[in-house]
């Protein structure tokens, strides 16, 4: 051992860790007193735990060794030097490892600053925040496979090399050997080779500062030996923000044999930068060829990976790119026609087959002096996403290049330029030598091109793809901005060479495709191999030809809305012109040899397409209607045009050469609305299972075929009848069908149709056929009804019989549109009718019952104040179930239904003294009810208003006497019948009262003319009349009621049992208005109830008065038949027969409920505000009001 003293043999154990705190607690005396300290803890060392290879400097000098746990101190201010190397790793390492602490120098100016001897191992850390420097080799080497070993530098100073590397690991190849640089704003440099050399294990490297060889064609970070990647299970660069990674040659290379296999991970994450700055990559990853290596690059935000003159990223076997940064090539002055640097290259050479994937987010910019992205080998696959915002450029290329193929997918920019300090520039947009895949959202463009080709004769062109076959989208239905621009060709497909492609092509386009100075788009298909595929949605332009597809058999789908600039020439083939799969429209003028759409044979449509022709074309090739589609002529010509139909159908107005109909197929001219004629210039041919389908419209509109030469029918074709809604005239005869030469064969004998009531029958002749449609009077009318109301009705009409307009308007319609015309016809309403007038009968018992329980209650002395206040009071109400505009009601002369309001305060103090034993009274009301009719019978909604005055006296001291009058107004709506009506209704009445202790008993007579006018608007096809009725009715009912009260504090409870009776009625009455106006006859109705239920009552004082508020619960039990009912017939026919309709079945059980609030103002009046409300599982009725009570 070398400067250093011997131990003693000494008790006390001073360790390194204590030596280092002195050390540092010391470091700032003076120096004489920090050498004494030293020397004293130097002379008290003992062999145990601490290694006797540790050292400290200064004191220590000279070539140290270092083993097992061993530590090493080289602080601030001293230098360690001497000896090759000047540490020496001579021995494993064991627990915790070796660590060596520079901070001041270590200078190997004889070798390398630290190396190992000997297969050595285990841990070994070195934190550097000084400097180590080799002027002669390495400064750092590893000298052995590291099998098991873990090398860990910690660098915030400098490591620098002038003879070789300043990390030479290339020899640590054991797939065990751990290394990890940690350079965290430091310097690792070499000027005279590589700046760090790597070899097999796991490999971490961390860089927040620079790592660079400053050595012309040297590396900043290289694995120089193939076999290396053998080993090397991980490489995982991180580049941190101000991270610089940069060689004069490659900033970083790896590569590997060329017939290897393993599955290295390499990662490379950059946020600073990584450069060369001469004739290097970037990243120089093209030597790695094994198809199990997985390698992947992330360039971050801000981040750059750039090259001067070279590529910025040449990729191996297997690539990821994700780019959000910028990676850039450039090249050297005067090299502009020679340099092919790209920003990313791969090549697998001519037999070799490399792939990448990148991905350029949305900050990301891929700029290459030559392609923005490369694929140089025949056999390379790219795959490539530009997001939105991202941008891909080829300054004097293409954007995208492949010698072999590759999928693009573009939602932002993606360029190919030329370089006007070129002699040759090629600028495409996307250029694939071979079949690929593009989906453009975004903008793809080639901005020109310069020069002619080495080994070239003609002028290079720019398109903005090109490409030998494959799929282009561009755009999509909701994306129609999409561009395709070249300055000369939008799409060249070829073989790179203007030859033939190598696949077929199809483009599907949404947006834009447009060549500035040539083809939309151009295939190259001489020898007709293949079919080429466009479907427009979009616009497509060129200055030569918008399109031209070759000779193979290709097909153009034009799409509704899409346009052309310039001809679309289908050139050679058996060629297809495809009217697409929406509902359009397309001018038959443009297509034609001489018009827009050229040189195509065969026009189809898409399955179950819908398409209307106009205009006049002279294309002379087959029209094919198949798939379900429906083609309809606009007074359109396809003269020249043989025509086959099959499961579709050819309808319209204009003229088509020969037609065959064949089995799933239909010919029917003109249209549901209107008839019309269709010309066949040629022969028709009806084939079994054809369907000639005519549509009438009377007085003289029918469907008819014209043919100029022979017409034949199978016997398996068919004849389908469409007759519209009309009147017909009685066996009126049509002619439907006409050939100049003759008419063989016969349709089926089974006609189909959508008529209910009329027979088709067919009149055979020499050149013509005729149709007459006839009563058929097997007809049942019934069948069309689906209700009970429905087949009544459909009997009636059946009755009537031909020559009665209803009868009449019946058999013209369509089968889907009888059961309609029954419920218009029905008189349904007039059985609804009862319905409303059962509300107003109810209204009133309300009224009276409130007005009897009042009276009857107001003399028992359990009754509180403001109950015999209340009992004591007429019963004014006030609210109404609508807002009344009273201005309006008095301009209608209607003031009497809605009084004006009274000042009920000044009422109550002038008749404060009134005496109580005879009284009279005034209460309105208001109401609105709905009634569900379920499956028989229509809603029923109605509305009531009214008023109600009586008197009363006393008899006796229990028994009171009254009588009232009243008026009320109903109006209800049948919606689904179209039907309305009014209802005035007088009332007339009287009632009784009386109790004895807790018990008290009423009951009452009324009788209520009613004076209804009705409205039905009789509407189906073909059939509007206007019914009016105008008739009274009149309604009888008694009911009564019995209570006993029980009193709680100031809270009461009455139980009370109330029956009623109510029979309703009229004489008969006949509606006017037309021919489907009834005859009514006496409709009566009977209805009983009973009602279970309790009265609650509860008073508190308020503000000096009296408050009660009320509840009641009840039970409604209806007897009897629910269903209201009426007889009747058509009242302008004596042969018809009655028939019975029914209106909404009431409910037989109902809730009831009723809750308000009345507060006394004074002795003798009080307000009230009160909410009833009935409800049963098809019917609610609410009444809200507000009453102003008072006694005199």
């Amino acid at each position: 051992m070398k400067g250093r003293l011997q131990p003693s043999n000494s008790l006390l154990v001073i360790t390194p860790k204590m030596l280092s705190i002195r050390s540092v607690k010391f470091n700032r005396k003076e120096n004489l007193i920090r050498k004494q300290i030293y020397t004293l803890s130097s002379l008290l060392l003992i062999a145990s735990p601490v290694s006797a290879e540790s050292f400290v400097v200064p004191d220590a000098s000279g070539q140290q060794t270092v083993s097992g746990q061993d530590i090493g101190i080289i602080n601030a201010g001293a230098t360690l030097t001497g000896g090759k190397p000047v540490i020496e790793w001579n021995g494993n390492a064991t627990g915790k490892g070796i660590t060596i602490t520079n901070k001041g120098t270590i200078d190997g100016n004889k070798g390398r600053a630290i190396d190992t001897s000997g297969n050595t191992s285990g841990a070994f850390q070195l934190d550097n925040t000084g400097t180590i420097t080799s002027s002669k080799s390495d400064a750092i080497r590893i000298n052995n496979p590291f099998e098991n070993g873990s090398f860990t530098i910690n660098n915030s100073g400098s490591i620098t090399s002038g003879g070789s590397q300043a990390l030479d690991f290339d020899s640590a190849t054991s797939s065990s050997a751990n290394i990890t640089i940690n350079n965290n704003g430091g310097t690792i440099t070499s000027s005279s080779s590589d700046g760090i050399r790597l070899g097999g294990g796991t490999i971490k490297i961390t860089n927040s500062g620079t790592i660079k060889s400053t050595s012309s064609g040297d590396r900043a970070i290289s694995f120089d030996t193939d076999e290396n990647f053998d080993t090397l299970k991980s490489l995982t660069i991180t580049n941190q923000t101000g991270g610089v990674i940069k060689g004069s040659g490659d900033a970083l290379k790896i590569k590997s044999t060329a017939t290897s296999t393993a599955s290295a991970q390499v990662h490379i994450d950059n946020a600073g930068t990584i450069t060369s700055n001469k004739d290097g990559q970037a990243l120089d990853l093209g030597d790695i060829t094994s198809t199990n290596a997985h390698v992947s690059i992330t360039n971050r935000a801000d981040a750059t990976i750039s090259a001067a003159d070279n590529d910025a990223i040449k990729g191996g076997k297997s690539t990821i790119i994700n780019n959000s940064g910028t990676i850039s090539s450039s090249y050297a002055d005067g090299k502009a026609s020679s340099q092919k640097n790209s920003a990313i290259r791969i090549d697998g050479g001519d037999t070799g087959a490399f792939s990448a994937t990148i991905t350029n987010q949305s900050s990301g910019v891929i700029s290459g002096a030559y392609h923005g992205i490369k694929a140089s080998g025949l056999e390379d696959n790219l795959t490539v996403i530009n997001q939105a915002g991202g941008k891909i450029t080829g300054k004097n290329g293409s954007g995208v290049n492949s010698n072999g193929t590759g999928t693009v997918t573009n939602y932002g920019e993606i360029t190919g330029s030329f370089d006007n300090a070129a002699t040759f520039g090629d600028g495409d947009g996307i250029d694939f030598d071979k079949a690929g895949t593009i989906s453009n959202y975004g903008t793809i463009k080639g901005l020109g091109s310069k020069g002619v080709k080495d080994g070239e004769t003609k002028t290079s062109t720019s398109e903005a793809i090109a490409i030998g076959g494959g799929t282009i989208i561009n755009g999509t239905a909701d994306n129609t901005n999409a561009l395709i621009s070249g300055a000369n060709n939008g799409i060249l497909d070829d073989n790179s060479d203007n030859g033939d492609a190598f696949e077929a092509l199809s483009v599907t386009n949404y947006g834009t495709i447009t060549g500035l100075d040539g083809f939309g788009i151009k295939m190259v298909n001489s020898a007709g191999t293949f079919a080429n595929t466009i479907i427009n949605y979009g616009s497509i332009t060129g200055t030569n030809f918008a399109v031209a597809m070759g000779n193979g058999d290709d097909t153009f789908v034009y799409q509704d809305g899409s346009s052309v600039t310039g001809n679309v020439d289908a050139e050679g083939g058996t060629d297809t012109f495809k009217l697409g799969e929406k509902a359009g429209a397309f001018d038959l003028s443009l297509l034609g040899n001489t018009a827009t759409y050229q040189h195509f044979e065969l026009l189809t449509f898409a399955s179950e397409s819908t398409w209307t022709l106009s205009g006049q074309s002279d294309f002379s090739g087959n029209t094919n209607i198949t798939d379900s589609a429906t083609v309809t002529l606009n007074n359109a010509s396809l003269a020249s045009s043989s025509v086959s139909i099959s499961n579709g159908m050819l309808t319209g107005t204009g003229t088509v050469g020969s037609t065959v109909i064949n089995n799933g197929g239909t010919i029917a001219p003109g249209s549901s609305v209107t008839p019309g004629t269709l010309n066949i210039k040629g022969t028709t041919d009806f084939k079994s299972g054809s369907t000639y389908l005519i549509y009438v419209t009377p007085p003289n509109n029918v469907s008819q075929l014209t043919a100029t030469d022979e017409i034949s029918i199978d016997s398996g074709a068919k004849v389908t009848i469409k007759a519209q809604n009309a009147t017909y005239e009685k066996n009126k005869s049509y002619e439907i069908m006409r050939s100049d030469v003759g008419i063989t064969g016969k349709f089926s004998n089974k006609i189909d149709t959508d008529a209910a009531f009329l027979k088709p029958v067919l009149d055979y002749q020499n050149k013509q056929i005729n149709l007459t449609l006839v009563y058929d009077d097997a007809s049942s009318f019934v069948s069309y009804a689906d209700t009970p109301n429905q087949k009544s009705t459909a009997s009636a009409v059946q009755s009537l019989g031909q020559n009665n307009p209803v009868f009449d308007a019946f058999i013209a319609l369509k089968k889907a549109d009888v059961a309609t015309a029954y419920n218009a016809v029905s008189g349904e309403a007039q059985a609804s009718t009862s319905s409303a007038i059962t509300q107003q009968t109810s209204s009133l018992r309300t009224v009276v019952n409130t007005r009897i329980a009042a009276r009857a209650s107001s003399g028992r002395s359990s009754s509180s104040i403001a109950e015999r206040r209340l009992r004591a009071l007429s019963h004014i109400q006030l609210a109404y179930a609508e807002q009344v505009d009273y201005a309006q009601q008095v301009a209608y002369g209607q003031e009497k239904l809605h009084p004006k309001p009274i000042n009920v305060f000044a009422l109550a103090n002038n008749l404060e003294k009134a005496p109580p034993s005879s009284s009279f009274w005034v209460q309105t009301y208001g109401g609105w009810n709905h009634t569900n009719g379920q499956t028989n019978a229509a809603d029923i909604k109605s509305r009531v208003g009214g008023v109600v005055i009586g008197t009363d006296s006393m008899i006796g001291k229990q028994t009171r006497l009254g009588v009232f009058t009243g008026y009320s107004q109903s109006t209800y709506d049948v919606d689904a019948r179209s039907s309305s009506g009014k209802i005035h209704t007088y009332d007339v009445g009287t009632y009784a009262s009386t109790g004895w202790g807790a018990w008290s008993v009423n009951g009452a007579l009324a009788y209520s003319l009613h004076h209804v006018n009705s409205t039905r608007h009789v509407t189906f096809s073909g059939f509007n009349e206007n019914i009016k009725g105008d008739y009274h009715s009149g309604s009888f009912q008694t009911f009564g009621e019995t209570r006993y009260r029980f009193t709680f504090s100031d809270v009461k409870i009455e139980p009370f049992l109330s029956a009623a009776y109510v029979h309703t009625g009229s004489a008969n009455f006949t509606e006017t208005g037309g021919s489907s106006a009834l005859k009514v006859y006496d409709p009566q109705d009977d209805n009983y109830y009973t009602t279970l239920g309790s009265h609650l009552f509860n008073t508190t004082g308020f503000n000096g008065h009296n408050l009660t508020s009320y509840l009641t619960l009840g039970w409604q039990h209806a007897y009897g038949n629910l269903s209201s009912s009426s007889t009747m017939r058509f009242a302008n026919s004596t042969a018809g027969s009655s028939f019975q309709v029914y209106g909404p079945a009431a409910d037989r059980n109902t809730a009831l409920l009723n809750v308000g609030f009345d507060y006394g103002l004074s002795k003798r009046s009080s307000i009230t505000l009160d909410y009833g409300g009935k409800f049963s599982s098809h019917s609610t009725n609410s009444v809200v009001s507000g009453k102003f009570s008072m006694a005199f």
